[in-house]
């Protein structure tokens, strides 16, 4: 049996470096396409939140002996115009001004606020009724600085794979494209190889 030369071993190893090079960096850029959804979405939950946070109209609402009554209409309103899952206006205590769905205003908020009972907007995933979510929860502020009430606005996991999702050809068009080029650079230095040594 013929054995391979060393043109065609140098080939073969370096194609199979530039196939888990390729892989690697596909994971990589996986990754970090995923980050960046998660980012922008939080960061996009802060800026619909603070909005809502800073209308007078919500603070007047807020400590208004029926809350509820105006906020509803006005956070369905929002949800509709920025395309988010939920905006939940609620007490100090987590007790809800608004939801998504009408039976569960009146009951506790799930997640974290105690950032935002001390004056401090800030995001996180967490699963509440609607399933896991990126949320931002801002806090509503008195003139004098009190905390009067709590906004937390987000979108569901699903909806930020979505967008995840949307940039995997680019991700997977880079790798591809990194793995022909290093393929192409390999077979023709191989051929060099071969008529250099003569095969």
């Amino acid at each position: 049996m013929r054995k391979w030369s060393l043109a065609s071993r140098l080939l073969i190893g370096q194609l199979a470096f530039l196939v888990c090079l390729s892989l690697g960096l596909s994971l990589a850029l996986y990754h970090q396409a995923e980050q960046d959804s998660y980012e922008e979405t939080a960061e996009r939950m802060l800026a619909v939140a603070g909005t809502v946070a800073a209308d007078p109209f919500v603070l007047q609402a807020a400590t208004a002996p029926d809350p509820s009554s105006a906020l509803q209409p006005f956070a369905r309103a929002v949800m509709d115009a920025a395309h988010i899952d939920f905006l939940t206006i609620m007490a100090p205590d987590r007790t809800r001004f608004t939801h998504r769905s009408d039976d569960q205003i009146g009951k506790a908020y799930i997640g974290s606020v105690d950032q935002a009972l001390e004056g401090h907007s800030f995001s996180e995933t967490y699963a509440g009724t609607l399933g896991p979510s990126v949320r931002a929860i801002v806090p509503v502020l008195a003139p004098d600085g009190e905390v009067v009430a709590l906004v937390a606005a987000g979108i569901t996991v699903d909806r930020v794979a979505v967008a995840r999702n949307a940039q995997l050809p680019a991700v997977f068009l880079t790798s591809l494209s990194a793995l022909a080029c290093g393929a192409l650079a390999s077979y023709l230095l191989s051929r060099y190889l071969r008529r250099t040594t003569h095969d």
